[in-house]
């Protein structure tokens, strides 16, 4: 008697065997439960994209994320000074698929089937300058070449397209770049010749001969 009243309570204690039914329903929670742990990290990882691209935003820096080109380009450089001759940042120009000829004046050429100049600029202000309301390129008249940005971050970039008589004036050292703040900042844009690479370009003439010119291409 005593034997079975011990088996009466081990078997209240120990839980039955789950039926099939039974199993069936814990594996589908738990699938349930994988789901729900996935979406939350997917929502958590979007949400923090969301928080840096909202704080960059809010610091000006999102125009930063411009890359730099990779293909073949010129680079065209000016270091910003105050009237007063004070240093206020530098910028930087990046003219993709062209060449130039340093033979006299330099001359711009075009690779591709594009008729203009592809071009990506990259604005880095002193931390001490005051921050720009306007930045622009300019050749030798008072109309700009391109406005680059009507409310400049210190550090700024972005794309535009050129033509090849804008694109000219830059890298023959006719071009002029100013940020309009209380104290104005200009610059005079150069060709980086330390980045050029020597090649030759070659045309056949009516006569039929052979016309090879010497050219300079980016890194």
């Amino acid at each position: 008697m005593a034997e079975e009243s011990i088996r009466t309570v081990l078997d209240r204690l120990v839980a039955a065997p789950a039926a099939a039914s039974g199993w069936d329903d814990v594996l589908r929670r738990s699938a349930r439960m994988r789901r729900r742990r996935r979406l939350s990290l997917v929502l958590a990882v979007a949400a923090l994209g969301l928080a840096l691209v909202t704080s960059l935003a809010a610091a000006g820096q999102l125009a930063a994320l411009v890359p730099h080109t990779k293909a073949r380009h010129l680079v065209v450089r000016g270091q910003l000074r105050t009237p007063d001759g004070r240093p206020a940042g530098t910028i930087t120009v990046e003219i993709a698929r062209a060449a130039v000829s340093l033979h006299g004046r330099p001359a711009l050429q075009r690779f591709g089937p594009s008729a203009s100049f592809h071009v990506r600029w990259f604005l880095d202000l002193d931390p001490a300058a005051d921050e720009p309301a306007r930045a622009a390129l300019y050749g030798r008249s008072a109309t700009p070449i391109a406005v680059l940005c009507d409310r400049c971050a210190a550090r700024d970039s972005g794309q535009l397209e050129l033509t090849g008589e804008q694109a000219s004036a830059l890298v023959s050292g006719r071009a002029t770049f100013t940020i309009a703040t209380p104290d104005t900042a200009s610059a005079r844009m150069r060709l980086d010749r330390s980045e050029l690479r020597r090649a030759v370009a070659c045309e056949l003439e009516a006569t039929g001969e052979l016309r090879c010119t010497r050219i300079y291409t980016g890194k």
